[in-house]
């Protein structure tokens, strides 16, 4: 993704306070509650939504061994983690940690198992219906709200596009594919901007991504303009 629009990417550095479900023990039964972490990324706290002991999500909040693209070393081994975290932190992408780690090999998340963590198939149900859209929706707009609403840097890029078609580009994306899309003909501009063209896939962050720019724009407007105050300055009597 081109700068500065990198950093609307999941994957970018960005401190995002929020809260997740947690099981826990209650009078010798299991209970869900909800417990608040700070994520150093979108997809850090997305895929916390997968993941029920407080232990499993410590590791990807701040501060957590698999916060930073120093956890690719775990995942990866020393000499494959250090290429793969010198790469992706041009851009400051940490996020690449989890999608790493969350990645399924016949079925199964080897790289989260040989770590000891439980991932789930699906976010918990208590955040909604599993493999249903509308449960991917209310994660997203709570993870995006928060985010932009948090990071005044990451904000102001997000409202610097305008009225612009938010894309989240893929380079091998079939028609089918659900979070991403990709740009079928079009003028490509500089800066990561195309004109013209048809969106070929789901496209589901940009569209996400577009929401949340109108929710920021309506419930946070800009400061008020304070004009110099040209008058004579007379002296206290």
């Amino acid at each position: 993704m081109v700068k500065p629009y990198h950093h609307l990417s999941n994957f970018n550095e960005c401190n995002i306070e929020g809260s997740v479900f947690v099981k826990t023990l209650e009078g010798g039964e299991e209970v869900f509650q909800e417990r608040g972490y700070v994520f150093p990324s979108a997809e850090h706290f997305y895929w916390a939504h997968f993941l029920e002991k407080d232990r499993d999500i410590q590791r990807l909040a701040l501060g957590g061994d698999l916060s930073t693209l120093d956890g690719l070393k775990l995942i990866m081994g020393e000499f494959i983690g250090t290429i793969k975290a010198r790469y992706w932190s041009r851009k400051k992408s940490i996020g690449f940690v989890c999608k790493i780690l969350s990645m399924k090999k016949d079925g199964k998340r080897i790289n989260a198992e040989k770590l000891g963590m439980d991932f789930q198939d699906y976010p918990l149900v208590q955040y909604g219906p599993r493999g249903s859209n509308r449960t991917l929706v209310f994660i997203w707009k709570k993870i995006l709200i928060a985010k932009y609403t948090q990071n005044k840097i990451h904000r102001g890029i997000l409202l610097g596009t305008g009225s612009d078609i938010l894309v989240e580009l893929t380079n091998n994306c079939p028609e089918k594919q659900f979070f991403s899309a990709q740009v079928e003909g079009g003028k490509c501009l500089s800066g990561g901007r195309t004109v013209g063209g048809n969106i070929i896939g789901g496209n589901f962050h940009g569209k996400i991504s577009s929401v949340v720019r109108s929710y920021i724009r309506r419930e946070m407007p800009p400061p008020p303009v304070i004009l110099r105050d040209t008058s004579p300055y007379k002296l206290p009597t």
